[in-house]
């Protein structure tokens, strides 16, 4: 499924940070048939709310509508309840519909995860979206294929979980860090998710915003598709700490039965 992935030069809201030109237009924002990616923060989700949020999350919650907001609404904050979980949450303001899958990112950095741990570890993040989107893609089918525009896909704007300050000492590693966890993620789907996701007309976007990652990404892309593990001994030491996060080798992932209802 990996090869399906299209690698674009845009943030989930259809624009790019270029150096010297600041924020650029350079795709439509997302519409009614497109879900996309929000790397939420959990103590906005559980404490202070959009309102408070900063960076990428800021910027959806603000072209959302819901900038101003002191609280999630509650079947977010029921449902995201710890890092790598995931929830689809559909809003309806002044600007239209929107569709969100909120989802924390584990926090990598202090030495708390080898190479192949953090891989593991974002892999059930990248699981989660995953198996959200399926749910969203297969609701927008042939019940509602009339109301798409000529050829319209059904698309997931997706973006590197887990980037920014979340990353600590993987930043630099952020773009062959994300294609390893999302390869290792896609694996985690069950057949019925993966047939959702491999038809005609669904598609999925990772969205690079800011320019100067594009290349690094690309390269990172063109690196896994050729089977091409990046080395671990650029990773923490041995002997960091380890942190208990829910792994692909801890057991079985979690199902999406409830932080993946789509409505």
């Amino acid at each position: 499924m990996l090869p399906r992935i299209r690698l674009v030069d845009y943030g989930v809201l259809g624009t790019q940070l270029v150096p010297r030109s600041g924020i650029v237009r350079r795709a439509e924002p997302p519409d009614d048939f497109t879900a996309f990616v929000d790397p939420a923060g959990l103590h906005h989700i559980h404490g202070s709310g959009p309102s408070s949020a900063g960076g990428a999350s800021g910027g959806i919650y603000e072209h959302v509508g819901i900038r101003g907001d002191r609280h999630f609404p509650e079947d977010v904050r029921q449902a995201v309840n710890e890092e790598c979980d995931a929830h689809y949450h559909r809003y309806h303001t002044a600007g239209g519909h929107h569709h969100v899958i909120h989802t924390v990112g584990p926090r990598l950095g202090h030495g708390k995860f080898t190479w192949d741990e953090a891989v593991a570890t974002l892999a059930g993040a990248y699981r989660n979206v995953l198996a959200c989107f399926a749910r969203f893609a297969a609701s927008k089918g042939p019940a509602e294929a009339g109301l798409a525009p000529a050829g319209a896909p059904v698309r997931l704007r997706l973006l590197p979980i887990s980037g920014g300050i979340f990353a600590g000492e993987y930043q630099k590693r952020i773009a062959p860090l994300t294609l390893a966890a999302l390869h290792a993620g896609i694996g985690l789907l069950t057949e019925e998710e993966c047939a959702v996701l491999a038809k005609d007309g669904v598609q999925i976007e990772l969205c690079v915003f800011r320019a100067v990652e594009l290349a690094p990404f690309r390269a990172a892309m063109a690196a896994q598709l050729a089977g091409q593990v990046p080395a671990a001994a650029t990773a923490p030491a041995a002997g960091a700490a380890r942190s208990k996060w829910w792994t692909p080798s801890a057991g079985r992932p979690r199902t999406p039965s409830r932080s993946c209802v789509v409505s």
